[in-house]
């Protein structure tokens, strides 16, 4: 959000067309304050010369600028699937052009555009298909992860920790993930910051033999080495963690994992039910002390939450799951709030779908009102090509605190 309440996200885009190319790469959107009116900023075209298939939200300077990764297109390489190995790009604060001379006592605006600027693409051994967006720092830093790249000849590979610098286009490898290390591999959500620059995120790697389905990663701000703050071990600990991280001032971090928890009402199978519906946990500054806050329960309390937390200003953490709650098959998805003294859940919404809207899987927004702002992945209005997420190609909704 910038400062007038215009809204700001990307959508992945559905169709692949062709040897490495795409007709529907996806978008820049603005969703204007007030009015609702959406505005494609940049409509992405695959390609070397372009990104494709942007999976995660947007940064914003304080000058209006957004900042992004698309998991595959640009220079760097070329995968099974498309063109290039991902990037990151600029879409520019809106620039007027005005006339030269006065008409009458002001300057006439002629045109108002945004451009985008490729700032970096990724090559296969440097890390490649990044999906958990972008951070800033104060100086206008930006620090993200691929998934993949970096180890096995950039083959496959576990994915890397990198820096821009602000106002370059230069990468820089912080920290490389290896298979099989103290540190696996395959980080998801995005990344935060603590004011001492040290950088936390998750990986969802699956190790069977060692019984890790997930971790809890620091990269230390000037060694740039890599420290593991907890483990996930699966059953009633938690499995796969998929969203980003929210920290308070003492420096404790709190996340979700997909799964895990413990017996659950899914409905379906019993070795997911077993398994269990997800998880809401915290990893306490020092110790590094796992508590679970919360295990979902399926049915109408919701599960399989995919987006990570946001935290407002009283300490209390909000997100969404994308199954669970009321209608559709398994649920539609819900949005809920931890309250910060007692960890007590509260189910703010449930999602109905079809106009409603369906499976809400990115991360909030909260506003200085407490208002929640998210997608869903499905619902809304039909789409006009029949695609294979289902009906509705999503929504951009609001949560109010009365």
């Amino acid at each position: 959000m910038d400062q007038m309440g215009n809204l700001y996200g990307t959508t992945y885009g559905t169709m692949f067309s062709g040897a490495n190319g795409c007709t529907e790469c996806g978008t820049v959107f603005q969703i204007a304050h007030g009015a609702h009116a959406e505005t494609i900023l940049h409509a992405f075209s695959g390609g070397t010369a372009d990104g494709a298939y942007p999976t995660a939200g947007l940064s914003i300077d304080r000058a209006g600028n957004l900042y992004g990764t698309t998991e595959f297109g640009g220079r760097g390489c070329t995968t099974n699937y498309l063109d290039g190995c991902g990037t990151v790009f600029e879409v520019s604060a809106l620039s007027h052009t005005r006339c030269t001379i006065l008409c009458g006592s002001h300057l006439e605006i002629l045109s108002q555009r945004r451009t985008i600027t490729i700032l970096d693409s990724f090559s296969a051994q440097g890390g490649w298909a990044p999906d958990g967006g972008l951070i800033m720092d104060r100086k206008g830093d930006l620090y993200g992860t691929t998934t993949s790249g970096g180890c096995g000849n950039g083959t496959y590979g576990c994915g890397i920790v990198f820096e821009i610098a602000a106002g370059t286009r230069m990468m820089t490898v912080l920290h490389t993930f290896a298979r099989g290390s103290d540190i696996d591999g395959f980080p998801r959500g995005r990344l935060i910051l603590d004011h001492h620059g040290n950088l936390y995120g998750t990986t969802w790697t699956t190790n069977l033999r060692n019984h890790i389905t997930g971790i809890v990663f620091e990269i230390m701000a000037r060694s740039h080495e890599g420290k593991i703050l907890h483990v996930f071990s699966g059953g009633r600990d938690g499995s796969t963690p998929n969203g980003g991280l929210a920290i308070d001032k003492r420096g404790d971090l709190y996340g979700t994992t997909q799964w895990g928890g413990g017996f659950c009402n899914m409905g379906s199978s019993p070795g997911i039910d077993a398994q269990g519906c997800g998880t809401v946990f915290e990893i306490r500054a020092g110790n590094h002390e796992e508590t679970i806050l919360y295990r979902f329960q399926g049915g109408r309390d919701g599960m399989d939450p995919r987006g990570g937390l946001v935290m407002d200003s009283a300490g209390n953490l909000y997100g969404t799951t994308s199954s669970g709650g009321i209608g559709c098959r398994f649920g539609c998805g819900t949005v809920f709030e931890i309250a910060a003294s007692t960890h007590d859940k509260t189910t703010l919404y449930r999602f109905k779908g079809g106009r409603d809207g369906e499976s809400p899987q990115g991360d909030l927004f909260i506003d200085n009102a407490g208002n929640l702002y998210g997608t869903t992945f499905q619902g809304g209005m039909h789409c006009q090509k029949e695609t294979e997420l289902g009906p509705g190609c999503g929504t951009v909704f609001e949560v109010t605190r009365k």
